[in-house]
């Protein structure tokens, strides 16, 4: 039963990911359609800050708050946990609060992405300066420390932990554990279901 409702849990992510992707092709079309106009979102700055600010508050925030704002609502769902037969709910069966949400959605979705962002934009640098450069010239220039190549992995090892989580005691992640909620199959009741 666990196993099963986990990897219905990460399928739901999965589908998720593909609401954000056409969010992030959306963004994009608009993006080159303003480069016409000699605007560029996310290209044309000297500064790995300011292009991870812009990434920041037009793709991170807005995934974090359909995560969070979904699972918060009446439904308590995102659209690939709808699809799945799953909800989000208070570890006493309940609908969570729009904090809890929002804090799942920080530590799920908005902390690893904003650690690879800052990795990328970090070795990026160069390409941000002169955007013409040629990737391979840009992966000959790229030498990390052995605390960047942590940190360079910090987002792969916060996912692999909650995925493992998810096959563990009671198949809650971190950001459950956290959060003091849990996942469940839409059909059960508030008690009992993990």
């Amino acid at each position: 039963m666990r196993e099963r409702l986990a990897v219905r849990r990460m399928a739901a992510y999965l589908l998720d990911g593909l609401v954000i992707l056409l969010y992030l092709a959306v963004l994009s079309g608009l993006s080159w359609s303003l480069r016409g106009f000699g605007v560029s979102l996310w290209f044309g700055t000297e500064s790995p800050e300011v292009a991870q600010c812009v990434t920041m508050v037009f793709l991170s925030i807005p995934a974090a708050l359909y995560l969070g704002l979904c699972e918060s609502s009446r439904r308590q769902a995102t659209i690939g946990k709808r699809l799945l037969g799953l909800r989000v709910e208070s570890l006493e069966g309940g609908r969570i609060k729009r904090s809890q949400a929002l804090a799942r959605a920080g530590l799920k979705l908005f902390l690893p992405w904003e650690i690879a962002h800052y990795n990328l934009y970090q070795m990026a640098e160069p390409m941000l300066v002169e955007p013409q450069m040629e990737l391979a010239e840009l992966m000959e220039q790229i030498e990390p420390s052995g605390w960047e190549l942590v940190f360079m992995n910090l987002p792969m090892v916060l996912i692999l932990m909650y995925v493992v989580s998810l096959f563990r005691r009671q198949g809650r992640t971190v950001y459950d554990q956290l959060t003091r909620t849990r996942v469940v199959r839409a059909v059960e009741s508030g008690s009992g279901g993990h």
